[in-house]
């Protein structure tokens, strides 16, 4: 079918975006393109495309299949994850253009902000601006990073801890899916384990958040004896229990097991095991791996909450007649699984 009909999107912010000080253009294809591609020309406080279909759209915005739409919505996701300020979009005109006449689309005087804030808001983890063109792409990986960032993004302006927790896990879960490509929950979560220890330099700005923690406000912090009565409930989860301990070498992480680990000692006395745990875990006690400690947080222990809060487990976090020690449980989760998210795209080590 030919390719006769042009479109032009012009999308204007109220505030400048200080990160791009001068204009510059990608060529992006969107889905079952055939070859044909739109270009995207973004500037400080604005994003220009320029696009060529087979057919005259009456509606764009309300149709969320609409190739036109896709793109717009890929571009306003591309332009906040590279800015240092979340602006309001001023306005949005959609023309049709025929030689050289342009026809608004009307629908296009009404929309609403895709993050919805009443003033520009600082942002302190900026993408940089190569990045764009991996958001940008049509691919499975393009897809996922789009996601991602649309649940990230959302989670960077929220005034609700729960609803910013809520946010960057379904942002990590479209990650760790994609990499792990099982059908298996569990499985996905191992495999993303293995790949972040085994790429721990990546992540420096990550471990800085873990490596700040002092001991008893890593032992106190987090309700680490719940995680273990919850994930190994009875005496035949006992032999998972171990296989968790055997998973972990770093000292801080031992240091907190031999204190919390009481809870289940007689259930690991039944193997025969307490004692050959308590030589594992003080071999290990002046053993640093930085990592790990990322990955229990991040991982096990917000997969823990993460059940907890989804499956309706526990009270919603903001019923509540003041603030306590699990909303300073969330806020802590929730930069550490920020900046994890972050450090993971914004170093496009994903296959």
């Amino acid at each position: 079918m030919a390719i006769n009909y042009n479109y032009e999107v012009r999308i204007q912010f109220k505030e400048k975006n200080p990160l791009l000080t001068e204009k510059f253009q990608l060529m992006v294809d969107y889905k079952k393109s055939k070859g044909n591609q739109d270009r995207f020309i973004f500037a400080p406080s604005s994003i220009v495309l320029k696009l060529k279909r087979s057919r005259k759209y009456k509606s764009i915005l309300s149709n969320p299949q609409n190739s036109i739409n896709t793109q717009i919505i890929k571009s306003i996701i591309a332009y906040y994850s590279v800015s240092s300020i979340y602006s309001q979009i001023k306005s949005i005109q959609i023309n049709y253009i025929e030689g050289k006449n342009k026809t608004p689309l009307l629908e296009s005087a009404t929309f609403q902000q895709p993050l919805q804030i009443s003033i520009p808001i600082q942002n302190n983890s900026y993408f940089k601006k190569e990045i764009i063109q991996e958001i940008t792409t049509e691919s499975e990986k393009g897809e996922c990073i789009r996601i991602a960032l649309s649940y990230w993004l959302k989670a960077q302006i929220a005034d609700d801890l729960y609803v910013g927790f809520e946010n960057l896990w379904r942002a990590f879960n479209r990650l760790y899916v994609y990499y792990g490509k099982q059908s298996n929950e569990n499985t996905n979560l191992c495999e993303i384990r293995k790949f972040i220890i085994a790429n721990a330099h990546h992540f420096p700005q990550t471990i800085k958040i873990t490596n700040s923690y002092l001991e008893q406000e890593l032992l106190h912090s987090f309700r680490w004896q719940k995680l273990i009565l919850n994930d190994y409930p009875t005496q035949k989860h006992t032999q998972a229990l171990i296989d968790f301990i055997h998973r972990y070498t770093d000292k801080r992480i031992m240091k907190l097991l031999q204190e919390k680990l009481v809870c289940r000692e007689d259930n690991i006395k039944s193997l025969g095991k307490w004692d050959d745990i308590q030589n594992y875990l003080n071999s290990n006690k002046n053993t640093s791996s930085d990592i790990e400690l990322v990955t229990l947080l991040c991982i096990k222990y917000a997969y823990f909450l993460r059940n907890k809060f989804f499956h309706g487990e526990i009270l919603n976090g903001t019923f509540k007649l003041t603030k306590d020690y699990i909303d300073l449980e969330f806020e802590k989760l929730n930069k550490l699984l920020s900046m994890l998210i972050f450090e993971l795209v914004n170093n496009n080590i994903l296959p």
